[in-house]
């Protein structure tokens, strides 16, 4: 089963292989894709529990900003929810990586028919990618961006 897949600024060849086979094979290994919180649920304790991700990275205790994860210096972002979310994303893995305080990032959610089939507005692969690419020459952080394909939901 394929994923889908976009690579923004080298982050594939800047993230160490080992840690991309992780999370590719997390959600992969997802029961069900059948509904929003229960796959992030899935993939997130698996990576937590198996492969030693961090829980949420807060960026700032004032304000309660976070990311979903984050292995030696590697972040880890995974949207099922609300569109507008993403941009949040990608200013907090922006604010670490010109901080140094990672690399890069995996950045995980639905393709379009997916997130569709999980409800209205809901952040996908196809919008994403497309608007990384608008923002490429202000987005600095490496993203590596897997996409979940609806074909997967069992």
């Amino acid at each position: 089963m394929k994923l889908h897949e976009q690579d923004h600024r080298n982050a594939s060849k800047i993230i160490p292989a080992k840690i991309q086979d992780e999370v590719k094979r997390a959600i992969q290994g997802c029961p069900s894709f059948g509904r929003a919180t229960p796959t992030r649920n899935s993939i997130l304790g698996t990576l937590r529990n198996t492969h030693g991700w961090s829980d949420k990275v807060t960026l700032c205790t004032d304000a309660k900003i976070s990311i979903t994860g984050k292995k030696d210096d590697f972040g880890l972002s995974i949207q099922t929810g609300n569109m507008g979310r993403f941009y949040a994303d990608l200013l907090k893995l922006e604010f670490l990586f010109k901080r140094d305080l990672i690399q890069a990032s995996i950045y995980v959610l639905p393709d379009k028919q997916l997130a569709k089939a999980w409800g209205q507005n809901i952040a996908n692969f196809e919008r994403f990618t497309n608007e990384v690419n608008i923002f490429s020459s202000i987005l600095h952080c490496p993203l590596l961006i897997l996409g979940i394909p609806k074909h997967l939901v069992k």
